[in-house]
Protein backbone atom coordinates (compact mmCIF):
# COMPACT_ATOMS: atom_id res chain seq x y z
CA UNK A 1 0.00 0.00 0.00
CA UNK A 2 1.43 3.39 -0.95
CA UNK A 3 1.82 6.22 1.51
CA UNK A 4 -0.56 9.14 1.62
CA UNK A 5 0.93 12.64 1.62
CA UNK A 6 -0.95 15.67 2.97
CA UNK A 7 -1.33 18.14 0.12
CA UNK A 8 -2.45 20.82 2.61
CA UNK A 9 1.17 21.27 3.76
CA UNK A 10 2.08 22.78 0.40
CA UNK A 11 2.05 26.57 0.06
CA UNK A 12 0.60 27.98 -3.17
CA UNK A 13 3.05 30.87 -3.28
CA UNK A 14 6.30 29.07 -4.01
CA UNK A 15 8.17 26.38 -5.92
CA UNK A 16 9.88 23.43 -4.32
CA UNK A 17 13.14 21.61 -4.98
CA UNK A 18 13.29 17.85 -4.56
CA UNK A 19 15.10 18.19 -1.23
CA UNK A 20 12.53 20.71 0.06
CA UNK A 21 9.72 18.29 -0.76
CA UNK A 22 11.58 15.56 1.14
CA UNK A 23 11.96 17.88 4.15
CA UNK A 24 8.29 18.81 3.97
CA UNK A 25 7.34 15.12 4.23
CA UNK A 26 10.18 14.04 6.51
CA UNK A 27 7.70 12.33 8.86
CA UNK A 28 6.91 9.92 5.99
CA UNK A 29 10.63 9.48 5.25
CA UNK A 30 10.22 10.58 1.65
CA UNK A 31 13.38 9.84 -0.33
CA UNK A 32 14.62 12.12 -3.15
CA UNK A 33 14.65 9.14 -5.52
CA UNK A 34 10.91 8.71 -4.92
CA UNK A 35 10.28 12.30 -6.02
CA UNK A 36 12.46 11.74 -9.10
CA UNK A 37 10.38 8.65 -9.86
CA UNK A 38 7.23 10.75 -9.64
CA UNK A 39 8.76 13.13 -12.18
CA UNK A 40 10.01 10.49 -14.62
CA UNK A 41 7.38 7.74 -14.33
CA UNK A 42 4.21 9.28 -12.91
CA UNK A 43 4.14 12.60 -14.73
CA UNK A 44 4.82 15.19 -12.03
CA UNK A 45 5.67 18.32 -14.04
CA UNK A 46 8.77 20.28 -13.17
CA UNK A 47 11.37 22.70 -14.51
CA UNK A 48 15.03 21.75 -14.75
CA UNK A 49 17.30 24.69 -14.06
CA UNK A 50 20.41 24.14 -11.96
CA UNK A 51 18.14 21.80 -9.97
CA UNK A 52 14.65 20.38 -10.39
CA UNK A 53 11.88 22.84 -9.42
CA UNK A 54 8.28 21.79 -8.94
CA UNK A 55 5.48 24.37 -8.88
CA UNK A 56 3.34 24.16 -5.76
CA UNK A 57 0.06 23.96 -7.70
CA UNK A 58 1.35 21.05 -9.79
CA UNK A 59 2.63 19.24 -6.69
CA UNK A 60 -0.62 19.81 -4.83
CA UNK A 61 -2.75 18.46 -7.70
CA UNK A 62 -0.38 15.51 -8.21
CA UNK A 63 -0.59 14.50 -4.53
CA UNK A 64 -4.39 14.90 -4.44
CA UNK A 65 -4.74 12.62 -7.45
CA UNK A 66 -2.17 10.16 -6.10
CA UNK A 67 -3.92 9.95 -2.70
CA UNK A 68 -7.26 9.20 -4.40
CA UNK A 69 -6.05 6.23 -6.47
CA UNK A 70 -7.33 2.91 -5.20
CA UNK A 71 -10.09 4.44 -3.08
CA UNK A 72 -13.63 3.30 -3.72
CA UNK A 73 -16.68 5.20 -2.55
CA UNK A 74 -19.47 2.91 -1.46
CA UNK A 75 -23.11 3.82 -1.23
CA UNK A 76 -24.83 3.65 2.13
CA UNK A 77 -26.20 0.12 1.72
CA UNK A 78 -23.00 -1.48 0.36
CA UNK A 79 -20.46 -3.54 2.27
CA UNK A 80 -16.86 -4.44 1.39
CA UNK A 81 -16.28 -8.18 1.71
CA UNK A 82 -12.68 -8.74 2.78
CA UNK A 83 -12.75 -12.42 1.78
CA UNK A 84 -13.80 -12.19 -1.85
CA UNK A 85 -12.70 -8.54 -2.33
CA UNK A 86 -16.09 -7.48 -3.73
CA UNK A 87 -18.46 -4.68 -2.86
CA UNK A 88 -21.79 -6.32 -2.09
CA UNK A 89 -25.33 -5.31 -1.26
CA UNK A 90 -26.62 -7.74 1.35
CA UNK A 91 -30.18 -9.02 1.48
CA UNK A 92 -32.26 -7.38 4.16
CA UNK A 93 -33.05 -10.67 5.93
CA UNK A 94 -29.35 -11.31 6.66
CA UNK A 95 -28.61 -7.99 8.42
CA UNK A 96 -28.29 -7.53 12.18
CA UNK A 97 -27.55 -4.28 14.00
CA UNK A 98 -25.90 -3.92 17.41
CA UNK A 99 -25.28 -0.64 19.21
CA UNK A 100 -21.74 -0.03 20.40
CA UNK A 101 -20.78 1.78 23.59
CA UNK A 102 -19.56 4.88 21.73
CA UNK A 103 -22.96 5.44 20.07
CA UNK A 104 -22.13 3.99 16.66
CA UNK A 105 -23.82 0.92 15.23
CA UNK A 106 -22.15 -2.26 14.04
CA UNK A 107 -24.07 -3.71 11.09
CA UNK A 108 -23.33 -7.33 10.20
CA UNK A 109 -24.46 -9.40 7.29
CA UNK A 110 -23.49 -12.42 5.22
CA UNK A 111 -21.81 -11.97 1.84
CA UNK A 112 -24.10 -13.49 -0.83
CA UNK A 113 -21.07 -14.45 -2.95
CA UNK A 114 -18.75 -16.22 -0.49
CA UNK A 115 -21.03 -16.66 2.59
CA UNK A 116 -18.55 -14.95 4.94
CA UNK A 117 -19.40 -12.38 7.60
CA UNK A 118 -19.17 -8.72 6.54
CA UNK A 119 -19.32 -5.76 8.93
CA UNK A 120 -19.63 -2.03 8.62
CA UNK A 121 -19.87 0.77 11.19
CA UNK A 122 -22.52 3.46 10.91
CA UNK A 123 -23.25 6.70 12.73
CA UNK A 124 -26.76 7.06 14.14
CA UNK A 125 -27.68 9.53 11.37
CA UNK A 126 -26.53 7.14 8.64
CA UNK A 127 -28.37 4.23 10.25
CA UNK A 128 -31.65 6.14 10.00
CA UNK A 129 -31.03 6.63 6.26
CA UNK A 130 -30.13 2.96 5.90
CA UNK A 131 -33.37 1.85 7.57
CA UNK A 132 -35.31 3.50 4.75
CA UNK A 133 -33.57 1.40 2.10
CA UNK A 134 -33.31 -1.94 3.95
CA UNK A 135 -35.40 -3.88 6.45
CA UNK A 136 -33.09 -3.96 9.47
CA UNK A 137 -33.32 -6.26 12.46
CA UNK A 138 -31.82 -5.18 15.75
CA UNK A 139 -30.15 -8.07 17.53
CA UNK A 140 -30.64 -8.15 21.26
CA UNK A 141 -28.59 -10.22 23.70
CA UNK A 142 -31.23 -12.96 23.92
CA UNK A 143 -31.16 -13.48 20.15
CA UNK A 144 -27.36 -13.66 20.14
CA UNK A 145 -27.38 -16.21 22.99
CA UNK A 146 -29.95 -18.30 21.10
CA UNK A 147 -27.82 -18.25 17.94
CA UNK A 148 -24.71 -19.30 19.88
CA UNK A 149 -26.64 -22.06 21.66
CA UNK A 150 -28.00 -23.38 18.33
CA UNK A 151 -24.49 -23.54 16.85
CA UNK A 152 -23.28 -25.44 19.92
CA UNK A 153 -26.19 -27.89 19.68
CA UNK A 154 -25.51 -28.50 15.97
CA UNK A 155 -21.85 -29.06 16.73
CA UNK A 156 -22.70 -31.58 19.46
CA UNK A 157 -25.00 -33.47 17.07
CA UNK A 158 -22.48 -33.74 14.26
CA UNK A 159 -19.14 -33.98 16.07
CA UNK A 160 -19.29 -37.80 16.15
CA UNK A 161 -19.85 -38.10 12.40
CA UNK A 162 -16.98 -38.98 10.11
CA UNK A 163 -16.63 -39.98 6.49
CA UNK A 164 -14.63 -42.83 5.05
CA UNK A 165 -12.34 -42.37 2.04
CA UNK A 166 -15.11 -43.54 -0.32
CA UNK A 167 -17.54 -40.91 1.00
CA UNK A 168 -19.69 -43.22 3.17
CA UNK A 169 -20.93 -41.70 6.43
CA UNK A 170 -19.71 -43.52 9.56
CA UNK A 171 -21.01 -43.01 13.09
CA UNK A 172 -18.27 -43.21 15.71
Amino acid sequence: MSKSYKHTLISFTRSYSINEICLLFSDKKLHPQTVRGWIKKEGLSCIKDSEWLIFSGDLKEFLKKRNQTGKVTMSLNEFNCLSCQKIITPTSDSITVTKRTNGTYNVKSICPKCSKLVCRLYKAIDLKKLKNSLNLKRANNQQLKTINRSYQEIYELFKDLSFSTDGVLKVA
